[in-house]
């Protein structure tokens, strides 16, 4: 068997120091991405979170101070449009309101996250037409449905965060096979050449 000069091994651990550099720093690219993503991801839930304790803050003081307007107005018809023109501070209220739905339907995925739509839609018609509210249970109702189906959201977005992205999971994966691969070799080769 032929030796191999001394030199093919300075060449070859400059190559393999060159490619083991290389892959660390695509490994530190693809680690800084899923870093920053998850920052972005964890504050749109923040966010998200801040919006629907507002909103529903705010529906239920809608809500109540519809059903303090129609006990006090109760010979009064059409209460609805009596009211919203009565409680100038409501249409305020009724503003921030449609804000705080806004923000939170731009946050929300129009496919996977339609329940939610859907409540927010039941929402704006309460709000429209507050006769609808009658005693006020299905408001508090449809607000308490809106709650439990928000924190599964929020509680599917947080574990999503502690996982990490997809191309971070593969990364690490891909990286502890690289190396054992490179471990395994190295036994092999060293145990060959001893």
């Amino acid at each position: 068997m032929t030796e191999l000069p001394p030199t093919i091994y300075i060449g070859a651990g400059a190559v393999i120091a060159a490619v083991i550099s290389g892959y660390w720093s695509f490994v530190n690219l693809i680690v800084s991405k899923d870093q920053k993503i998850s920052e972005f991801r964890q504050n749109w839930i923040d966010l998200l979170r801040d919006d629907i304790a507002r909103y529903t803050s705010k529906l239920l003081k809608f809500q109540t101070a519809w059903m303090a307007y129609k006990q006090i107005h109760e010979n009064i018809e059409n209460h609805g449009a009596k009211f919203l023109l009565d409680e100038k501070q409501e249409i305020q209220e009724i503003q921030e309101i449609s804000e705080l739905s806004n923000r939170i339907r731009l946050r929300l995925n129009p496919v996977n996250d339609e329940d939610l739509i859907t409540l927010i839609d039941d929402h704006d018609r309460y709000i429209a037409s507050p006769s609808e509210l009658k005693d006020g249970e299905n408001l508090i109702n449809s607000i308490n449905s809106f709650l439990k189906q928000s924190q599964v959201l929020l509680k599917s977005e947080w574990e999503r965060v502690k996982r990490g992205e997809r191309g971070f999971r593969y990364t690490r994966n891909i990286s502890i096979i690289v190396v054992i691969s490179l471990v395994i070799l190295a036994i092999i080769w060293g145990s060959k050449h001893a």
